[in-house]
């Protein structure tokens, strides 16, 4: 994950940001220490802060449902 291209954020259960991607500083313009144990809602456009939101609630609700595939 460390040298991916892609924005790659890992949340726990309550939505705090465990880990955030080096790709964060280019794609995003946080660092990647900046935004780490914040919550992912606080840091989000709120025009996407909805999406996230049932992206979010039904991962936890049904683990695995959206995970890509082998």
């Amino acid at each position: 994950m460390q040298h991916s291209s892609e924005l790659v954020v890992v949340l726990d259960q309550h939505g705090t940001m465990t880990y955030v991607s080096p790709s964060a500083l280019p794609l995003l313009g946080y660092a990647p220490e900046t935004v780490e144990g914040r919550n992912a809602f606080e840091v989000l456009h709120p025009d996407e802060v909805q999406t996230l939101a049932r992206t979010f609630y039904l991962a936890q609700a049904e683990p695995g449902v959206g995970s890509p595939g082998p």
